[in-house]
């Protein structure tokens, strides 16, 4: 991409800024590219909560998240969610998967490992939006969740796994 190069010579450097605009900027116009992708990052995680009702459980270290929703005896249901700070793509996109569960909906897919399929696809469409690079980090880690609920579908007996998630069966060893 030219945008790489440019980065790599110097002459742009990557930004994530607070509005849907470009990824990168040009260095000469100042200011601390670490703030503004804080804020960047911040505006994300304040529009998720305002838009799907969700509660920051935790922030979690780790590269992983929970989903999850506490259902009270008067109806009242909170929406909760634990995963890493976005800081990176990476980060980003492990957060953007876990409101994606509150987004596409609980149960909504059966196998279990059909939701989470479609849980990333909702966080990659979302990345895509916020022109948050969907990098080779983030394909690993997504290959990697995908591959491991697919083994965990067919260790649970799943007799039929559906087309999409063929690409995730690891081969046997």
């Amino acid at each position: 991409m030219i945008e790489e190069q440019l980065a790599f010579l110097g002459i742009i450097e990557k930004n994530y800024p607070t509005a849907p605009q470009k990824y990168y900027r040009v260095i000469k116009t100042g200011g601390s590219a670490t703030a503004e992708r804080r804020r960047f990052y911040d505006a994300l995680v304040a529009q998720m909560k305002n838009e799907y009702g969700i509660a920051i459980r935790k922030w979690r270290r780790s590269m992983s998240g929970v989903a999850y929703e506490l259902h009270y005896n008067n109806g009242e249901i909170k929406r909760m969610v634990a995963a890493p700070r976005p800081r990176s793509p990476v980060s980003a996109c492990i957060f953007l998967h876990e409101v994606g569960h509150h987004a596409v909906g609980f149960r909504k897919f059966r196998p279990r490992c059909l939701e989470e399929y479609h849980v990333w696809q909702w966080a990659f469409e979302q990345m895509r939006r916020r022109d948050i690079p969907i990098d080779e980090h983030v394909r690993r880690h997504y290959r990697r969740s995908m591959q491991h609920y697919v083994r965990l579908a067919k260790k649970r007996g799943l007799k039929s796994l559906p087309s999409q998630l063929e690409e995730f069966v690891l081969p046997a060893a």
